[in-house]
């Protein structure tokens, strides 16, 4: 991501930021993330802040956040389980998914 941001030429008029990862085993950062937070969001955070130059150069620019709705599949959107044996026992399931997408724009 770093070296796509750098070598952007321009302006740019528009950003679509949309990223997924979907029932794939638990997968964790070199930091300890679990792999779906740094892919769905800190990964929007820094492209967008990494082509900010590029985007401001425009000055009537658009960053749009695409979220999904796999929240619907979560029994409760309101109950995120994040503890580490949560996300081993549910991880990769479309309820565990929709846990996960809960907290979502």
């Amino acid at each position: 991501m770093a070296a796509f941001a750098a070598a952007w030429q321009g302006p740019l008029d528009i950003l679509v930021n949309n990223a997924a990862r979907h029932r794939v085993p638990l997968t964790r950062t070199p930091d300890g993330w679990e792999l779906h937070f740094p892919t769905d969001h800190l990964g929007h955070f820094a492209l967008t802040t990494a082509l900010h130059p590029a985007l401001a150069a425009v000055g009537d620019t658009r960053v749009v956040a695409v979220s999904s709705s796999q929240h619907w599949l979560s029994r409760s959107p309101s109950t995120t389980s994040t503890s580490s044996g949560a996300l081993r026992r549910e991880h990769g399931g479309l309820r565990a998914e929709g846990r996960a997408g809960a907290h979502r724009p």
